[in-house]
């Protein structure tokens, strides 16, 4: 009898398990149909293989959502010492063995492929985050346990941004407040961390060689812009064309494939950073509209994941996960419109790259099964 009610709870929490939040799966292979088609058109016009290369990407980043959606949390928890120093050694092996491009070391080399290790960062730090309040969930109200958990990412915030990746660095930064956040560290052992924060960035603005040349200029340009006084053929180029390749879309938009900015190569990294401005060209603002109620749409799902989580591992990873790629929706957009500085940072789902879109994917795959 014990073991037929057994057996019959075995199957019950099965059951429970292989559930999926169909809407969360759904808004984001909306997205990244979205991003297959832009990144096609574009490859089109400008005689380019960045579609095909994303379709491989695509490929290779199915495995990568299953691990991630069928492993439990709760393993994933035991393993977060592993991860953590695996962390560590790809940053480390990224700043030692790392291939440049320009002034960057944030790849390495893979065979024909080039994998880049801060992405992967974001969700190993989320997971071993979670791990780290989880294991300290009586002792929320000490100090000790905040601080602890700030000496547990700086080490990877300080690698990331050592190769250099300003804008992945902030976003780990946010990451580590957004897990204390949902981990329900007390308000007040924010402001402390806050003002640490604002003297740390005042030490790296003003400790020569610790920001590069062209960091320091895109502040300074940006600055320039809001007065008024910059030039728009010297700084901001990037986004003063993607601003123009935009608003010739007009309203209805040029047409899937019928864009003359993306024709002329005038956006630089369209199928990348700036690949919004493809969108806006040839879907108009309607269609930059439909992306971005897509966007709203998931992030709504991504919300009622987090609020529904009955655990501290996994109300932690999602919600951190959720800021993640709820920052660098934000900051890429702003990028793009000229709204902020130029930072780097790719729009989820939708620019191409294989490490950000298999983060992408793989975060959705442990959102999925947080409860």
């Amino acid at each position: 009898m014990a073991s037929l009610v057994t057996d019959r709870s075995m199957r019950v929490e099965r059951a429970e398990r292989s559930r999926h939040d169909w809407w969360l799966l759904a808004s984001a292979g909306l997205l990244i149909l979205t991003g297959l088609l832009t990144i096609h058109s574009v490859s089109e016009q400008q005689e380019a293989n960045y579609a095909s290369r994303q379709m491989i990407f695509l490929a290779l980043g199915i495995p990568i959502f299953y691990v991630c959606n069928r492993v439990p949390l709760e393993l994933w928890r035991k393993a977060a010492n592993p991860l953590y120093i695996i962390n560590i050694l790809m940053l480390l092996a990224t700043r030692f063995a790392g291939k440049s491009r320009g002034v960057a070391e944030r790849w390495i080399e893979i065979g024909p492929m080039q994998f880049q290790p801060s992405e992967v960062s974001k969700i190993l730090l989320a997971i071993t985050l979670a791990a780290y309040y989880t294991k300290r969930q009586d002792e929320l109200d000490r100090p000790q346990v905040f601080f602890g958990a700030i000496l547990h990412a700086l080490p990877i915030i300080g690698l990331v941004f050592l190769q250099p990746h300003l804008g992945a660095a902030i976003v780990l930064l946010c990451a580590g407040f957004a897990a204390a956040m949902y981990a329900g560290i007390p308000s007040r052992f924010f402001a402390v961390a806050g003002a640490g924060v604002v003297a740390l960035a005042a030490l790296v603005w003003f400790t020569p060689g610790l920001l590069k040349d062209y960091h320091r200029e895109r502040a300074a340009g940006y600055v320039r812009w809001l007065k008024g006084t910059s030039d728009e053929s010297a700084e901001g180029y990037h986004q003063t064309q993607a601003k123009r390749a935009i608003g010739s879309g007009g309203v209805l938009g040029t047409g899937y494939m019928r864009g003359e900015q993306i024709k002329a190569e005038s956006v630089p990294e369209q199928q990348n950073d700036f690949i919004f401005s493809a969108i806006g060209e040839e879907g108009g603002f309607i269609g930059s509209l439909l992306v971005l109620g897509m966007y709203g749409f998931f992030f709504t799902r991504v919300a009622m994941v987090v609020y529904r989580c009955k655990t501290m591992m996994g109300r932690v990873v999602s919600g951190t996960l959720f800021a993640i790629l709820a920052l660098h929706t934000v900051i890429n957009l702003a990028m793009v419109l000229q709204v902020g500085p130029v930072i780097g940072l790719w729009l989820p789902f939708i620019s191409a790259g294989g490490t950000a879109l298999w983060m992408c994917m793989g975060a959705v795959g442990l959102m999925d099964q947080c409860e």
